[in-house]
């Protein structure tokens, strides 16, 4: 993104310092100082890019507003504080309820929660309640990128989806007017899921939802308004236990794909999913750096050198694999 508005993107990452800006020639600019437990975008334009920050002291989250531009340093308010009966450790905003203001969605260690419309009618902060959405099982507070927001079953309003180490996938099916309707997804066998995504993986317009385990890596396919169908896992086409994953879009096929790289092993493969075969096809890499490759779990996708493909970048910047 291009946090900003200098006509560069850039990356969001966490430093020693707090949130900062990572550029292209690997210089870092402080945003916040803190280590915030989860960051949204609300509003990015020419203009610069508006970011929530998710912090939590003493049962009270902090929800705080950086405004991020060219010409300014970074600056930084307080929107609202919110007492909740359980530990949040992600935030997603959207406005669910459809009355043209931004809510915000809290997940926590066990339930889902929406702050309905967090700033009020002429756009200024206000304080807020949280109504809890639903129950989700299983996660600690260290527990990231599990819940995401889209429109899961094409009916034109705003769906959310949670890992649940119960029932697999959760979804919350939005109704446009703040209320859901919650089912289940996908089944138990994902209990060693930690990361959840939507993509299009096949390049056909369709997106699927990406489970991301600590075993293994499965697509569940649309197949119905409301049901989706979980592929094979990745193991099949590799042959052995899936490593842990990255998303990007590594090459010059439509779609996206996997970046896989295993603990201490010098080459990586890409995986790339077939809609039409609901298969996998795997191509093993050898351009990664001599020496073990174990940091690729923290590690995001990122065009670093704006050649209209991803690299994957490991938090000192590095770029670790170039198509």
């Amino acid at each position: 993104m291009d946090v900003d508005a200098d006509g560069s993107q850039e990356l969001l990452a966490t430093a020693d310092e707090g949130l900062s800006i990572l550029h292209r020639d690997r210089r870092l600019t402080l945003l916040h100082a803190s280590h915030p437990l989860d960051v949204a975008w609300t509003h990015e334009d020419q203009s610069g890019l508006e970011l929530l920050v998710l912090s939590e002291t003493s049962g009270e989250l902090s929800i705080e507003q950086l405004v991020c531009t060219e010409t300014a340093e970074p600056s930084c308010e307080v929107l609202l504080q919110v007492r909740v009966d359980h530990v949040a450790t992600e935030i997603l905003v959207g406005d669910f309820d459809e009355d043209g203001r931004n809510d915000l969605v809290l997940g926590g260690v066990r339930n889902v929660s929406v702050l309905r419309g967090f700033a009020s009618d002429d756009g200024s902060p206000r304080r807020g309640t949280t109504e809890d959405v639903g129950v989700v099982e299983g996660f600690d507070a260290e527990s990231h990128a599990r819940m995401l927001a889209a429109d899961l079953d094409s009916d034109g309003h705003l769906d959310i989806a949670s890992l649940d180490l119960e029932v697999g996938v959760k979804a919350f099916f939005g109704a446009g007017d703040g209320s859901f309707v919650e089912a289940g997804l996908a089944d138990s066998s994902l209990a060693d899921a930690y990361r959840l995504h939507a993509a299009d993986l096949g390049g056909d317009g369709s997106i699927e939802l990406i489970v991301m385990g600590w075993s293994n890596t499965w697509v569940l396919e649309k197949q119905g308004r409301r049901s989706f169908e979980r592929s094979s896992g990745l193991d099949t086409a590799l042959g052995r236990t899936a490593p842990a994953s990255l998303l990007g879009d590594f090459d010059e096929a439509p779609g996206m794909e996997l970046l896989l790289v295993e603990d201490f092993v010098d080459f990586a493969s890409v995986a790339s999913y077939s809609d039409a075969s609901s298969q996998w096809v795997v191509r093993e890499l050898s351009s990664l750096p001599d020496g073990p490759t174990s940091y690729i779990h923290w590690a995001t996708a990122w065009d670093v050198d704006a050649d209209g493909f991803d690299e994957a970048v490991s938090l000192l910047g590095t770029p670790i694999y170039c198509e």
